[in-house]
């Protein structure tokens, strides 16, 4: 499909119509604005994978029911998380959009409202997440009689793990929204640091400790889920300074502008950014 797709964008009438071979060589300007503000957010992701792989490397330490509960328990979190990550990539776009076309209060309307849809949805889903365990964890149910003495033990683990996903996917929400959301802007250094400053210490440290010192798997989420929470206030705190609303990952210099075009608003956008959440 993908190369189905190339095809299909250099084809004669494609180039033409939008220059595509036009912009093929070494812009070394546009490749130092690439790296200054992707490579922080690529190694956010990274060291973020990072500290949670540890985690779950000190869980697998707690036992074999901890490990498969916290799996199948992180495997029901993608449900809540992936789609709100679409919405914070959205927010992203426009708030780069935006902060383009000086209009830094549209671009932060814009992320409030993306918040509100992601909250929405994300209480839906905790809400599942508190009161029906049963219908996730039916995804997961297995026949082999051998297992049938750890199946029994994950079953009684994964209605608790499902409460922690509950509290915290709400903080995860607001994660999501502000992280893109000044990424859009350019604050991608400021998202990095914080993502792992405060990953190890609130979460894969503690997490060390309740298996060295045998405090269990339900002290080890609580520290994963704290970290998400304070996360999601720092980030809070970081949009609400509105720093970022002075930041232009590219600066452009207009010429001409028509009239009434600083105002202007796509209908999609006017759909997505019609009230603020306060």
């Amino acid at each position: 499909m993908r190369t189905l797709a190339l095809l299909l964008l250099l084809k004669r009438q494609y180039r033409r119509e939008f220059q595509l071979l036009a912009g093929w060589r070494f812009d070394p300007d546009l490749f130092g604005r690439l790296m200054r503000y992707g490579l922080p957010s690529g190694l956010q992701w990274a060291l973020d994978g990072l500290a949670w792989t540890g985690f779950l490397f000190m869980v697998g330490r707690l036992g074999d029911a901890e490990l498969a509960a916290s799996s199948i328990a992180f495997t029901l979190n993608a449900i809540a998380f992936m789609p709100t990550m679409g919405i914070g990539q959205a927010i992203q776009v426009l708030v780069g959009q935006r902060l383009g076309q000086e209009q830094p209060q549209l671009a932060e309307r814009t992320a409030w409202t993306g918040l509100g849809m992601a909250m929405s949805f994300m209480t839906v889903l905790a809400s599942l997440y508190l009161l029906v365990p049963g219908l996730f964890l039916a995804m997961f149910q297995s026949q082999n009689e051998q297992d049938a003495a750890l199946r029994l033990q994950v079953a009684a683990i994964i209605p608790v793990l499902l409460r922690f996903i509950a509290v915290y996917s709400v903080f995860d929400g607001m994660n999501l929204v502000f992280a893109f959301a000044l990424k859009g802007a350019g604050d991608t250094r400021f998202v990095t640091v914080a993502s792992v400053v405060l990953a190890w210490p609130l979460m894969v440290v503690p997490s060390w400790a309740a298996w060295q010192y045998g405090w269990g798997l339900y002290w080890a989420w609580t520290f994963a889920s704290a970290y998400i929470v304070v996360l999601a206030f720092v980030l809070f705190w970081r949009f609400r300074g509105g720093l970022w609303k002075q930041m232009r990952v590219i600066e452009v210099k207009w010429d001409t502008e028509p009239a009434g075009a600083h105002n202007q608003v796509s209908p999609l956008e006017e759909g997505i950014t019609c009230s603020k959440v306060s």
